[in-house]
């Protein structure tokens, strides 16, 4: 199992990689929202 053999560093990168999907979710959610007015 990769994941278990990585270790803490993998879990780290993955909370950063899931923290720049969200705000490049929000980005895009606020784009949208902003031409629809």
């Amino acid at each position: 199992m990769p994941m278990v053999f990585h270790g803490e560093i993998s879990f780290e990168s993955v909370l950063v990689f899931n923290h720049r999907v969200l705000i490049f979710i929000k980005l895009n959610f606020y784009k949208t929202e902003f031409k629809k007015l």
